[in-house]
């Protein structure tokens, strides 16, 4: 049996304990916390979206935003990373 980690508490799993979750390993107490959407909600939300964003401005589908909003946060997590990893570099050399 392969053990594992969570990534968010570090806890060993197994490979029956752990839950895959778009490519990343957590346990079940720490996926409560990640506040996960159920459904239900989701279509609410969607249902939302469409009436609110009605106007010829605003032509983007809550799929779009979603994408969208994925994209920045994918963005703004490379540029992170990159400075750190610079800062990192940097103190090497200091």
């Amino acid at each position: 049996m392969t053990k594992t980690q969570c990534y968010k508490c570090k806890a060993v799993l197994t490979e029956k304990s752990s839950i895959e979750l778009f490519g990343y390993t957590v346990c079940k107490p720490c996926k409560k916390s990640l506040g996960l959407l159920q459904d239900q909600t989701i279509k609410r939300h969607l249902h939302n979206f469409d009436h609110t964003s009605s106007s010829k401005f605003d032509s983007k589908s809550y799929p779009e935003e979603i994408e969208q909003r994925l994209n920045y946060i994918e963005q703004h997590y490379i540029s992170s990373k990159i400075k750190l990893l610079h800062i990192k570099e940097r103190l090497e050399h200091l």
